[in-house]
């Protein structure tokens, strides 16, 4: 492989469908199929610009942010890039970046399929000719992201540091205590979800979260009803403080 490869810094995230193996156990294979192909022109839709929402499947134009996928596990990672490249241009890239992370989330959840991930900045070697994808970065996203109990996606502590000063991420991040096994939690940058529009807008935004959750796989197991609540919690504490600052998010 190139040097250029081997020594290529990106912002990597990696997601998975939670209950994925439940929510597909039973469907007939040509629902898989139809079913499946929703989950990657959502996943699609979210990485790029959309020219013409009319069309079946919609018209893509640039990517923001590329992608690859197996299974039930998810990956978008940005171009190459450094802190020491300009300011602006590093800070427009990672906006774009968190904000298809957002969509991802948005729009798998309206699917009934809720993520759980985590991103990081780092090493990361792409050969799509190869089918080549890994690096440091992939793996502490992954591990960053494994031992959480709710539907959501965290940002390393490391790579939160490198980016605490950039103004345009106010309204796509929100620092929160995540819930972790054994009860525990631990304080990180998230993907601000339940600030967009089509959370906030919705009659009950709590019951929606309820109803994609159970969409593919009702009665709920415990471990699942777990996600659920701590999901809820996060969504309940975001509008709550929306709504009581009374300030419109970005």
């Amino acid at each position: 492989m190139q040097g250029k490869q081997c020594s290529a810094r990106k912002i990597v995230c990696c997601v998975d469908i939670l209950g994925f193996s439940p929510k597909f156990t039973g469907l007939p294979g040509d629902k898989k199929v139809i079913e499946y192909s929703r989950i990657i022109e959502a996943l699609k839709s979210a990485c790029h610009r959309i020219l013409d929402y009319r069309t079946e499947p919609p018209e893509f134009s640039l990517k923001r942010t590329d992608f690859y996928w197996f299974s039930d596990t998810f990956i978008l990672f940005s171009n190459d890039f450094s802190f020491e490249d300009p300011p602006d241009a590093t800070e427009d890239l990672i906006k774009e970046f968190f904000h298809s992370v957002k969509m991802l989330f948005l729009r798998f959840l309206y699917y009934g399929f809720p993520l759980r991930g985590g991103i990081d900045y780092g090493e990361f070697i792409v050969d799509p000719a190869q089918n080549i994808y890994i690096g440091e970065a992939l793996i502490r996203a992954y591990k960053n992201s494994e031992e959480h109990e709710w539907a959501g996606i965290s940002i390393t502590s490391d790579f939160s540091k490198l980016i605490s000063d950039y103004g345009q991420l106010q309204g796509l991040l929100i620092d929160y205590k995540v819930p972790i096994r054994k009860n525990l939690n631990q304080v990180l940058k998230v993907i601000d979800w339940p600030n967009d529009q089509t959370i906030k807008q919705k009659q009950d935004p709590e019951e929606y979260i309820r109803s994609q959750f159970q969409k593919y796989c009702k009665p709920l197991d415990d471990k699942a009803q777990r996600y659920l609540k701590n999901t809820i919690a996060f969504l309940r504490d975001r509008l709550n403080s929306i709504g009581s600052r009374n300030i419109p998010f970005q």
